[in-house]
């Protein structure tokens, strides 16, 4: 995700998990010029999904969300206008993907993390 986070030069990058059939969670998409253009597409087949994972210049955060009200989405409220204006690179990412918001997926994340001692 590094590598990608360089070469692309984006103030955002956002790790994409493909997922063969998309039945719980906003598509994302993005265009051949390495840029995330959109998110929360609805969708039942194959897509990109946000794994949920950033490399975000701290500058590129920062200045921005001193305007924010305190209760705000991030996904919607800031990384949607930012991939409007193509400062947000993908990086594509096929690892094991987990919902820890999911309990299934919460108590497969703790054996994980058990099991490989983080």
């Amino acid at each position: 995700m590094m590598a990608d986070a360089v070469a692309a030069g984006q103030p955002i990058t956002l790790a994409l998990k493909p997922m063969p059939k998309n039945d719980r969670y906003g598509g994302v998409t993005a265009d051949k010029r390495g840029r995330v253009t959109e998110f929360g597409l609805e969708t039942k087949a194959r897509s990109l999904i946000n794994g949920g994972c950033y490399l975000v210049d701290s500058q590129a955060l920062t200045d921005p969300l001193r305007d924010f009200p305190e209760r705000f989405s991030l996904e919607l409220d800031f990384l949607a206008p930012m991939a409007r204006e193509g400062k947000i690179a993908p990086s594509i990412q096929n690892a094991t993907f987990l919902d820890i918001g999911i309990p299934d997926d919460y108590a497969t994340a703790s054996r994980i993390l058990v099991k490989d001692n983080l």
